[in-house]
């Protein structure tokens, strides 16, 4: 039996280099979701992020009172959650100080995050 090429190819097997074979999953490459959704009123800024693969919610409230006290807080809950999607509430797509925080700062080894969705706040 070769493969003429047309449809798909035969399973790999001691014959031709071992391998994979039909019934046997691709291995998963998609990273685990870590989802960060980001509310801000006046000073406080409240985080919630969730990691599937963990399975935890981690919950943190931070008040702020000038803009390097704001990045201190999103730099370090960015660092410690790593998210891989960000929400956000309307009031932090109003706030572009804060919106540049979220959106440009590294999250660690894995680059930066900024992937966005509109939320309702």
């Amino acid at each position: 039996n070769s493969w003429n090429g047309r449809g798909r190819a035969p399973p790999s097997d001691s014959r031709n280099g071992g391998g994979a074979g039909w019934d046997e999953a691709p291995p998963d490459t998609n990273a685990a979701l870590r989802v960060l959704a980001v509310y801000e009123q006046g000073s406080r800024i409240a985080f919630a992020c969730y990691n599937e693969e963990s399975n935890e919610i981690i919950f943190e409230d931070a008040r702020s009172s000038s803009g390097t006290d704001t990045e201190r807080v999103v730099g370090a809950v960015l660092a410690e959650t790593q998210p891989n999607l960000i929400l956000v509430s309307n009031r932090v797509i109003a706030n572009a100080p804060l919106l540049e925080c979220l959106t440009t700062m590294p999250v660690g080894e894995e680059g930066r995050s900024t992937a966005m969705r509109r939320g309702d706040g």
